[in-house]
């Protein structure tokens, strides 16, 4: 193929809840062509807000189980079910969230990158006792690198990280939470995939008191009860690439009429004979 080539990369970066699909799985329903809902044979799937979704049979299937989010995403992109309108309704629900949506165009064989986060300030001692400051990125890390094959097909190397900052040290020194993988993979000009497996862990601890009551010391206790909560989340990347051929100058070219010595652009709809 031509080094010339560019590859545009679509790149959807989520994080969900472990068992997302079941949460939208509740409120599907089946409708007929007509609109009203039945039962038996499905022929589409809509949301609560009667949003076409897909084959009702097929959705149904899909989110009635418990799968990961990551191998529901990848048995959507497997189907024609909408899957833009299944993550829009999870994120309606709050069980869903879009961390970064990048767009990214680069040569084919050249890497290219993309990041939305921030950086902190780290210290590091060296051996003869010297502290030099250097600056971490976290928040959300893209890196690919695609190469266009001569049958057309795009192999594609991928490396998406997303770090957190939890916390720090007593001395100040600033934690992370780190999550990345690395693939390749090869893919067709507009064909999708989903790269998931990427789950965090949080436990968070809740208090519930009686107001003033709980407060009390010693009875207080009497009043008051706290629970361990744990959520799982997963990390998912949906990315599609697409082939984009540059076009050359003189294909882009076109000869303008000019009168008067100025330039002047008419479509052939327009132009009128005078005799």
């Amino acid at each position: 193929m031509d080094d010339s080539q560019q590859v545009n990369l679509e790149v959807r970066v989520l994080e969900a809840k472990r068992n997302a699909g079941r949460d939208l799985g509740v409120s599907i329903k089946s409708t007929n062509r007509s609109g009203t809902t039945r039962t038996g044979t499905r022929v589409a799937a809509v949301d609560e807000d009667d949003v076409v979704l897909g084959p009702g049979s097929l959705i149904t299937g899909l989110l009635s189980n418990t799968n990961p989010f990551a191998a529901l995403i990848t048995r959507v992109i497997d189907s024609n079910i909408k899957v833009d309108l299944i993550i829009e309704a999870l994120e309606a629900k709050g069980v869903v969230r879009t961390l970064a949506e990048p767009n990214l165009t680069t040569l084919s064989g050249e890497p290219a990158s993309f990041n939305a986060g921030g950086e902190v300030p780290i210290r590091v001692v060296g051996n003869d006792g010297q502290i030099t400051i250097t600056y971490k990125q976290f928040g959300v890390n893209l890196l690919f690198t695609p190469v266009v094959l001569d049958d057309g097909k795009i192999h594609m190397k991928l490396a998406p990280e997303v770090s957190d900052l939890t916390g720090f040290t007593t001395a100040g020194d600033p934690i992370f939470t780190n999550r990345k993988l690395e693939t390749v993979v090869e893919l067709r000009d507009g064909q999708s995939f989903a790269v998931g497996g990427l789950l965090s862990s949080k436990t968070t601890k809740l208090q519930n008191q009686v107001p003033w009551l709980g407060q009390v010391p010693v009875i207080g206790a009497l009043f008051r009860n706290s629970s361990n909560q744990k959520e799982e989340t997963e990390l998912v990347v949906i990315v599609t690439p697409h082939i984009v051929r540059p076009v050359s100058l003189a294909s882009s070219w076109r000869p303008r009429s000019t009168r008067h010595g100025r330039p002047m652009t008419r479509s052939s709809s327009s132009l009128v004979s005078s005799r």
